[in-house]
């Protein structure tokens, strides 16, 4: 027991080591504090000023705009989890992977497989801390500054490592082939760009050609990738009813189930590529 938590805490020694997380810590700082400083509402709490900068009014009777501009901000946060998170994640296991290191950590007394699956899942740990301090940053902001203590914003904060953890499957797999973090990131990149697509493949690539083996090709890549805006749009919902979203709509765990299934089925190829290349 000693030798598997002694492994975890070098795990999150290198992740706290990298650049990437403490960039991803100085994002969220710098944002926490324009916030804090220049956030301002007006008395009937209908009017939000950052700063110069008047929001515009939305046009939605039950909708406030402290609501909307929680929305806009988790959608940031996560996205910036996902980019910066997935640099240091994917160089974590990069370093793991190399083949000096891979031999120094192999003369512990811990099992290659355990050490894979503690080394994602450290690697997640720490991004979904930093990210779940970002979260909670922001909505004492809004309390303190506005009175907005919006209890659904501060439980979608639980969400962003479980949405980390699910669409870094990609970058793992990629590491396990390629051992190259450079692609390894861009595969996740691509992902993002990927998966809005597929999202909104009805309106957008079904167009491309009128095809019905071409839809149904669509479908599958649909199903077999984990759905990133899918998540990001149920999370959303624990905040609020974003402009021009549907009423009556609620948030469900469908997508999540079904990314954390497609997830497990990219690690675990990811994990037989490793074993299979270092037998």
């Amino acid at each position: 027991m000693r030798s598997y938590l002694g492994f975890i805490r070098l795990t999150f020694r290198e992740a706290l080591g990298t650049m990437s997380l403490p960039g991803l810590f100085l994002v969220a700082a710098t944002t926490i504090v324009a916030l804090a400083l220049g956030l301002h509402s007006s008395a009937d709490g209908f009017e939000i000023r950052l700063f110069f900068y008047t929001l515009p009014r939305i046009e939605m009777s039950d909708l406030q705009p402290s609501q909307w501009l929680l929305i806009v901000l988790y959608r940031q946060a996560s996205s910036w989890t996902f980019l910066i998170g997935t640099i240091a994640a994917s160089g974590l296991l990069i370093n793991y992977l190399r083949p000096g290191m891979l031999e120094l950590y192999l003369s512990k007394p811990i099992p290659a497989g355990a050490q894979w699956w503690m080394r994602i899942g450290a690697s997640v740990l720490s991004v979904g801390a930093v990210a779940t301090l970002f979260i909670a940053g922001i909505w004492i902001v809004f309390g303190m500054r506005l009175g907005v203590w919006n209890s659904g914003f501060l439980s979608s904060a639980a969400l962003i490592p479980l949405l980390f953890a699910c669409t870094f499957c990609l970058s793992a797999f990629a590491a396990a082939v390629t051992r190259n973090i450079m692609f390894s990131v861009a595969i996740s990149y691509i992902f993002t760009i990927v998966s809005t697509a597929l999202d909104q493949r009805v309106h957008g690539l079904y167009l491309v050609w009128n095809n019905a083996w071409f839809h149904r090709f669509l479908d599958a890549l649909y199903y077999v990738f984990p759905r990133l805006d899918a998540m990001l749009d149920n999370a959303s919902m624990l905040i609020g009813r974003a402009p021009g979203e549907p009423v009556g709509q609620s948030f469900s765990w469908e997508h999540y189930l079904w990314s954390i299934l497609v997830a497990a089925g990219w690690y675990l190829a990811a994990f037989a590529v490793v074993r299979r290349r270092d037998a």
